[in-house]
Order: C-alpha cells, then sequence, then structure tokens
C-alpha cells in the first residue's frame, strides 16, 4: 500500500512544473531530479499526513504537519516559499488541513492522453496565466478524477462549450470519465482556456470508464 501521494507545484495555487511523490524523500536535490529543491510554492495532498523541512536528510523541520487536502501557497501555512528540500509521511496527527479536494481533471496536451499534462484542482480562469500557459489552446483529452466541470473557450469562463446534439442547446458538463478525443465530447481541440467545477450534476456525458491509472518515471525511486 502507498504511504502517502502529495504533488508539489512550482508556482502557488498549483501551477507550472509538478512532481509526485509516495513516500519520503530525503532529497529533493538528488542529481536525476533536482528542479524542486528550494522551488515549492504549492502543494496539494491526495493520501496521508506529511511533514516538510528545509534542508535536505529531514533537517530543520517546518512547525505543521500537513494532512489532505490542497494548500494554495505554502507561505500561508508557516513554510517558507521555494525553500523546501526533502518531506516525508507521518503517523502524527495533522496541525493544519487542505481545502478538501472536490474536483480533480488532468489536461493532456494530445489525443489519446498522450503528450504533457496538467492538474487541475479548482476553478482555472485563465490557462494562459503568466506563470502557468502551456496549456492555453493546446487541450486535445481529458481525463475527469473527480467532480463536474464546465470547459470554455476563452479565460474567464466565456463561451461555454455546449452538449452535442441538444436543443436547445445545454452548457457542456463531464463527469468523472475518459475523454481521448475533447471534440467526441463537444470541445474544440486545441481552444480552451478556462474550466470550473459545478455542483450540478445533471447532462454530464460520461466518457469511457477509467479502468486504472498507472504513472510511469524516467528513473529509480519515482
Amino acid at each position: 500500500d502507498m504511504e502517502g501521494h502529495v504533488i508539489l507545484f512550482e508556482h502557488a495555487n498549483f501551477r507550472g512544473a509538478h512532481k509526485h511523490v509516495f513516500r519520503a524523500e530525503a532529497n529533493l536535490n538528488a542529481g536525476d531530479d533536482n528542479f524542486f529543491n528550494d522551488r515549492v510554492s504549492s502543494i496539494a495532498i491526495l493520501k496521508g499526513n506529511w511533514e516538510f523541512f528545509r534542508h535536505s536528510n529531514f533537517n530543520d523541520r517546518y512547525p505543521v504537519v500537513l494532512g489532505p487536502g490542497l494548500h494554495r501557497f505554502v507561505g500561508d501555512i508557516q513554510i517558507a516559499n521555494d525553500d523546501m528540500s526533502s518531506l516525508r509521511p507521518t503517523d502524527a496527527p495533522a496541525t493544519v488541513q487542505g481545502r478538501p479536494i472536490t474536483g480533480h481533471v488532468v489536461l493532456f496536451e494530445h489525443a489519446h492522453f498522450h503528450g504533457a499534462h496538467k492538474h487541475v484542482f479548482q476553478q482555472e480562469e485563465n490557462l494562459n496565466a503568466a506563470d502557468d500557459n502551456f496549456f492555453n489552446d493546446r487541450v486535445s483529452s481529458l481525463a475527469v478524477l473527480q467532480g463536474h466541470w464546465h470547459f470554455y473557450k476563452h479565460a474567464g469562463f466565456g463561451q461555454t462549450y455546449k452538449t452535442p446534439g441538444t436543443n436547445p442547446p445545454e452548457d457542456l458538463l463531464l463527469g468523472p470519465a475518459l475523454y481521448p478525443w475533447v471534440e467526441d465530447a463537444g470541445i474544440s481541440n486545441d481552444d480552451m482556456s478556462s474550466l470550473r467545477p459545478d455542483r450540478d450534476e445533471h447532462h454530464e456525458i460520461i466518457g469511457a470508464p477509467i479502468e486504472g491509472h498507472v504513472m510511469l518515471f524516467e528513473h529509480a525511486h519515482f
């Protein structure tokens, strides 16, 4: 069983590059994977309670234990920005709970879940934001892992896509499933600029069932 699951993000609000961590990570400055040393600005904890350290080898612990949820900016929770070098799961009770994860979408650059990908947990007003603009007008497939989501052509939730075959046209709402080609679901290819979750679960289009979920890593130890 996995000890835990954390996603570290380069920028606040879960933007920029990201890194998955499943167990104790003694050195974010490891030679084969050192991008995230002193570069963490937000954190999504999917499983477990975690403690975080200023230095490698679990030295100089920050004064918090984070529980599952979304932590949009580390500076708000007593972790210095762009400063972390190690982390590990712990049996200690959480002292800070994140905002509950009620939605999770993975956007992909190419059809059939190929190419670069981006995790989205909350409303994303502008995929062309200066600190994370790769996916503006570049989404070709997506996986809705949690929640029900609306998708929009323009930033600021402008011009929602419509459900194919509805008359009068209904706003598109996609629930948990795989969508290997966005145009089959009513979203123009390489066209999306914003998205947001919705509590309304009516009129959703269900794509292909999610049979499983595997992450492949280039190097040993994830």
